[in-house]
């Protein structure tokens, strides 16, 4: 037989002939070509095609256990800031505040008595008042140190004298005399710029309404005692603050709240650090898949606890440092660069 005439022998896709031409033989069974035509091709579906009906029924097993994780995350962690928020008026008595009367007359026992009266009538909305003796502050300086040092909120100082110094410009008809030295009131906003627009004006309120009921007081009581005496008038002509506004106030703010960019890296700023760390968390879920199938289970455990903890110095570093072109003033307690660090830290 000549080349032309050879029998041509057509392949088989699937080997079959081959294999029976070489005497090997494939049992097939009705059940293997069953699951063979039943598996799912890739790119080959709809949604709901019912041959995916096993994988879809897992997709939403697996959305609906992360659905329930994340309401259980919420339920767990949300209702705390909630609730710090919600009886935040109410529960201004946590806030200790200080009134030192170094005074002890009448404007000193009219001050002090109507802020202490505050934390046994019953008014729902006020501070943790605290009577102190003036011994315990020899100087002002030394109740603006206590309040920058956060042993206190604000702190309320009635000066020494103050009810003499107001009868002595009465009677001598001082033009110089300042209503607001008699009272003083420290606070630092910086502390919390927050709490600062709740206790202040409780403060204020409470100071406005009591001056005004001591000066009407003090003003009815003291033209009474100099009814028909021209001299006496013809003074307070010469000092009429000592009449329209006998005492009043002056506000000290220890740490002004000037640095706005501040609101950037204690509130916003945290939120994108967290941001942040989800990505890590995710990079890394990547980058485990490469050497994770070949670590035992200690030390893939080890690996996922460390390796985040690591990662994590660098990247608050770098976000500390976003600060130091913005003017953040790092140094209003310490050094620039201790207060950097520990911020940092």
């Amino acid at each position: 037989m000549s080349d032309s005439e050879a029998p041509t022998r057509i392949p088989s896709i699937d080997g079959k002939q081959d294999k029976a031409e070489r005497g090997v033989t494939t049992k097939v069974t009705p059940n293997m070509d069953n699951a063979q035509r039943q598996r799912p091709k890739q790119f080959s579906h709809s949604f709901w095609d019912p041959k995916i009906a096993h994988l879809r029924a897992l997709y939403f097993k697996i959305t609906a256990m992360s659905i329930v994780l994340l309401i259980i995350v919420v339920w767990a962690c949300l209702p705390v800031y909630w609730g710090s928020l919600w009886k935040a008026p109410v529960l201004t008595r946590n806030l200790r505040a200080w009134v030192i009367d170094r005074d002890g007359q009448a404007l000193g026992n009219a001050v002090a008595g109507a802020i202490m009266n505050t934390t046994t009538s019953g008014i729902k909305q006020t501070l943790g008042w605290q009577k102190l003796d003036a011994s315990m502050f020899p100087t002002n300086d030394d109740v603006a140190l206590g309040v920058v040092d956060e042993r206190a909120w604000v702190a309320v100082v009635i000066a020494e004298g103050a009810t003499a110094k107001l009868a002595a410009a009465r009677a001598n008809g001082d033009a110089t005399y300042d209503p607001t030295s008699l009272i003083s009131v420290y606070y630092s906003q910086a502390r919390n710029e927050v709490a600062s627009g709740i206790y202040l004006p409780l403060t204020q309120t409470l100071l406005i309404k009591t001056l005004f009921q001591f000066n009407a007081q003090s003003t009815a009581q003291y033209l009474a005692g100099i009814a028909g005496n021209q001299t006496a008038i013809q003074l307070l002509a010469r000092a009429p603050q000592t009449i329209s506004t006998p005492a009043y106030f002056t506000l000290f703010n220890l740490r002004p709240y000037t640095a706005q960019v501040a609101t950037a890296v204690t509130l916003v700023g945290f939120i994108y650090v967290i941001i942040l760390s989800f990505f890590v968390t995710m990079s890394g879920a990547g980058a485990r898949e490469v050497i994770a199938p070949y670590l035992t289970t200690a030390s893939l455990i080890k690996l996922r606890l460390i390796m985040p903890i690591i990662l994590y110095f660098p990247l608050s570093l770098i976000y500390s440092m976003i600060s130091l072109p913005f003017k953040l003033p790092f140094g209003a307690k310490y050094t620039y660069a201790g207060g950097f660090f520990l911020f940092w830290v």
